[in-house]
């Protein structure tokens, strides 16, 4: 008999590991995000010249037609180029990721920005995927906010000739 009267599960004891290990991973991987932001805002800040490919202000890079995020360590594909689009939007403030593909999916890309747009937080910049996918990148002030407005042009006119 184990702790209070439970025999060992070795199953439940993995199943508690990974799960542990999971949050760990997830912990790492929001500070780590949290350190890239604080570095993009630190590069808009301080001027610095950056490749044509790069959008500090939507913390996004595009390589070969695939926009990834821009990142130090780790490189993930957010979607294809071709018919993204790219924005401001005001204040945001939802309750994850489930909340932004709810609302896409009722209210399609746009709306769903539109819609997510009016539950006060801080304003952010978005790139919409055709398949409904949504990368926000919040803007911490006003030097950001200018940056990201250039580069939702920039942005907005790549993804026009690739389409």
């Amino acid at each position: 008999m184990g702790v209070m009267g439970r025999d060992w599960d070795p199953a439940e004891a993995e199943a508690q590991r990974r799960e542990q290990a999971a949050r760990k991973e997830r912990k790492e991987r929001e500070q780590r995000e949290r350190q890239d932001a604080q570095t993009r805002a630190n590069m808009i800040r301080e001027g610095r010249k950056r490749p044509d490919d790069e959008f500090l202000g939507l913390g996004v890079v595009v390589r070969d037609g695939e926009v990834l995020l821009w990142s130090t360590t780790i490189k993930q594909v957010l979607g294809p180029l071709t018919c993204a689009q790219a924005g401001i939007a005001g204040p945001v403030k939802t309750r994850g990721a489930g909340t932004a593909v709810a609302a896409t999916v009722a209210f399609g890309a746009l709306g769903a920005v539109g819609a997510l747009a009016t539950r006060g937080s801080k304003p952010f910049a978005y790139v919409v995927f055709p398949d409904g996918t949504l990368h926000q990148n919040a803007l911490s002030d006003k030097r950001v906010a200018a940056r990201a407005q250039a580069d939702v042009l920039r942005f907005n006119a790549l993804a026009a000739k690739r389409d």
